[in-house]
């Protein structure tokens, strides 16, 4: 089917601002981080340099190697991925192998780092469900196929739910899934019990552990009550914020990274990058991911195939929510979730996968019809 199809270059647009992002995070986290890193090693460009060379150089192998294979291949490959990417993320529960950090078992012990399985997920998830819905198109409306699927993200999102306690990352399992299934030609009384199902199982996994609870309580009755307990990080990241005004307190003017705003090379990137650049900082970030986002979308709407359209909804989808819940959280319209904002936080695991999301993407926007 490939050799059939014109294919052009990766889309300039998405490229450009793909790569725009790509340097401003390095930007945004080397003043965010800056303290931080002296504090930690004496060298103020600790996390910047890590990120550089263990998260950017290796991630855009991964995108420019990605970006040049034909993304039909992963259709074929998407059970063994997904099936692949389930038994490395039990590895967390083996001993010598798997690494508890923070009080949960999320991570893996390879040596000079530790890499977070639970991302592979997200983008085997991505691969395997744009296989199946483009497999099986108006069949999918059939409770057989229906639970075939129901199995697969049952499993992704309790091995990272239950096993690894983390929420965050199994909500965006489950948006990613949702997207995709909204985006398929599943009827709307299906989605909807889905979605009831998906709120119930919400509901009881923030039951599960108090901490979850806790977060939900700081949100719905405000930090000022508990400003030095479980609301002190929501109301520094809000004092962070607020300081930055129109245009910001200057480049790595922030007076909040100096010990006051909790995770400030990750959960907390953008509170520093707020108060720095101000509104006119959020703004010009805020337009970027669209650009990127918007831009995709359209490129999936003149595509050969329904996979290819399912992989960009899934990768967008992916991109967007994650990020609002890292800012969102940061600015208090959602409870605190600690999850990292994509490109900028830092993290090896995080980074590498996406890279690698973004460069099947960039192998799909060159089979867009022009």
């Amino acid at each position: 089917m490939t050799k059939k199809l014109q294919q052009y270059g990766i889309d300039s647009t998405f490229l450009i601002a793909f790569s725009v992002l790509v340097i401003g995070g390095l930007v945004i986290l080397q003043t965010a981080s800056s303290v931080a890193s002296f504090n930690e090693t004496g060298n103020h460009y600790h996390y910047f340099t890590n990120q550089l060379v263990r998260g950017v150089l290796p991630g855009v192998i991964l995108f420019m190697t990605l970006s040049s294979i034909p993304y039909q291949v992963w259709k074929k490959l998407s059970l063994l991925i997904i099936g692949g990417a389930l038994v490395v993320n039990a590895l967390v529960l083996v001993p010598g192998i798997g690494l508890e950090l923070k009080g949960a078992s999320r991570w893996l012990d390879l040596g000079p780092i530790a890499f977070q399985p639970s991302e592979l997920l997200k983008l085997a998830l991505i691969l395997y469900l744009a296989m199946i819905l483009s497999k099986l198109g108006p069949k999918i409306n059939t409770w057989g196929a229906l639970v075939s699927v129901l199995v697969v993200l049952s499993l992704t999102v309790g091995i990272v739910a239950v096993i690894q306690s983390d929420l965050s990352t199994a909500l965006v399992l489950l948006v990613i899934a949702a997207s995709m299934l909204f985006q398929s030609q599943i009827g709307l009384s299906k989605i909807l019990i889905l979605a009831l199902v998906g709120v119930i199982a919400g509901i009881g996994f923030i039951a599960m552990e108090p901490y979850r609870l806790a977060r939900v309580q700081t949100f719905v009755q405000g930090g000022e009550e508990n400003s030095l307990g479980q609301g002190y990080h929501v109301q520094q990241n809000l004092i962070a914020v607020g300081s930055g005004g129109v245009s910001g307190v200057g480049w790595n003017q922030s007076r909040q990274k100096f010990n006051y705003v909790p995770e400030t090379t990750a959960d907390s990137v953008f509170a520093i990058f707020a108060e720095e650049s101000g509104l006119v900082g959020i703004v010009l970030l805020t337009i970027l991911y669209l650009v990127i986002s918007v831009r995709l979308i359209q490129i999936s709407g003149r595509l050969p195939d329904s996979y290819g359209q399912f992989i960009i909804i899934g990768v967008v989808t992916w991109f967007v929510f994650q990020s609002f819940l890292n800012i969102g959280s940061t600015m208090k319209l959602i409870p605190l979730t600690g999850m990292t904002l994509p490109f900028i936080s830092y993290g090896s695991s995080s980074l590498w996968v996406l890279f690698a999301g973004f460069g099947i993407v960039a192998n799909v926007t060159k089979y867009r019809k022009e």
